[in-house]
């Protein structure tokens, strides 16, 4: 035991010692790169601003147009949403004798089944969410094309 208990230190030791030396390699790395690191974090954050853009503008021409397909590579999809008071949730379940707690999932999916009429304290919605494919590259394969 007392040697198994040695090589932990000795390694514990070598990994806290590599450790330093890791994070300052990455340091030297990140300075050495900041222009790329910067550029990579510039178009991360436009390429999220462009998605949320085509969201939008895929939901508004979709329901203008009809469709759930505004364009071959955006899919609009609708979901059903509830919005309810936990507590009175609870209540209704213990009245049914389903549970001491609450499962918030569980109720969610017996509400969406069974309805509003089931459920006074239930608000149902829908809300609409674009799924935009992720390879875009036919886009900019077209651009290239005279």
């Amino acid at each position: 035991f007392a040697d198994n208990l040695r090589r932990l230190a000795q390694a514990r030791q070598r990994q806290a010692a590599r450790k330093e030396d890791y994070e300052t390699a990455v340091d030297i790395w990140k300075e050495d790169h900041a222009v790329l690191i910067a550029d990579f974090e510039d178009a991360k954050a436009e390429a999220e601003r462009a998605y949320s853009t085509v969201v939008l503008a895929a939901i508004a021409l979709g329901e203008h147009l009809g469709t759930k397909k505004p364009h071959p590579l955006v899919n609009l999809v609708s979901t059903q949403v509830i919005d309810y008071a936990p507590g009175d949730a609870l209540a209704w379940a213990k009245e049914h004798n389903l549970c001491l707690m609450l499962d918030e999932d569980a109720f969610e999916t017996f509400a969406k089944s069974r309805g509003a009429s089931d459920f006074p304290f239930v608000k149902f919605g829908g809300v609409v969410k674009a799924r935009v494919a992720r390879d875009l590259s036919s886009l900019l394969e077209e651009e290239k094309t005279p």
